[in-house]
């Protein structure tokens, strides 16, 4: 069956979310405002078999309560649902728990340690992790205000790789390299150096010469300000980038191979 990825929400500083298939397995990538509903139009959450949240930004990971109640409530998951973050974030779950806990349910009074099971992830560590069976996850570090974690999906049928919200640095070279789908982050068209290497971002321009040095054969504009601003972002990466070229929109989906 390969690879099928679904865009659930994509707006820079608002919510972040992805759901990726592979064989029938399905893996919750970020887990931004919204998710929770957004990904149920098309699985049920009993059929996730792992989240990956990339890093502790709000847009990106607030709705990992929401998705801890709804796994715990009326009736608890079976089986805890692997969740995979950087070792960084781990604190800050520790307290969402203790913040979001209901102490009158037992089920939900740490809805996230009684939901998940928790697998903090080392950056700096580029051992792949095979997640689901068949499906290995290879993680370096973005260049981001936060422990940010640049994502490598690969399979014997494919690869699918995942900027995070970053700046430019080599490894992303490294974890996009002749990648079948490279989803980036474009969130400006034109930035100064404080909010690119400063904060962390990339232009549309910078994403498209990431894929071109990379080799990756598509290319997935995501993250983006405004939503406006996918006409101008496309133009910009084309000047730079020969291969597939699309912008993440809600309820888009690809396919590998690309077409």
């Amino acid at each position: 069956m390969g690879f099928a990825l679904t865009v659930l929400t994509c707006e820079a500083g608002r919510t972040s979310g992805y759901l990726l298939d592979h064989d029938g397995r399905h893996v919750l990538i970020d887990c931004g405002p919204g998710v929770v509903d957004a990904v149920q139009r098309h699985v049920s959450l009993s059929e996730l078999q792992a989240v990956v949240i990339t890093h502790a930004h709000a847009d990106h990971c607030l709705d990992v309560v929401g998705l801890a109640y709804a796994l715990q409530f009326p009736v608890p998951r079976e089986q805890p649902l692997p969740l995979y973050v950087p070792a960084e974030m781990t604190d800050l779950l520790s307290v969402l728990d203790g913040q979001f806990g209901v102490p009158t349910l037992p089920a939900l009074r740490r809805p996230i340690a009684s939901s998940t099971e928790l697998h903090p992830l080392e950056l700096d560590d580029n051992s792949p992790i095979e997640i689901v069976p068949g499906l290995f996850l290879t993680v370096r570090p973005a260049l981001h205000a936060v422990a940010s974690a640049a994502l490598r999906f690969s399979a014997a049928d494919g690869c699918i790789a995942f900027s995070s919200d970053t700046g430019w640095t080599d490894t992303l070279l490294a974890t996009a390299e002749e990648s079948d789908l490279f989803v980036c982050e474009a969130t400006y068209l034109q930035a100064t150096p404080e909010e690119l290497t400063g904060h962390g971002h990339l232009t549309a321009s910078q994403a498209a010469q990431l894929a071109h040095d990379a080799g990756a054969r598509g290319l997935l504009l995501t993250h983006l300000s405004a939503l406006g601003d996918g006409p101008q972002a496309l133009a910009d990466a084309r000047r730079h980038y020969t291969g597939v070229l699309d912008l993440a929109r809600r309820d888009s989906r690809w396919t590998i191979p690309t077409s």
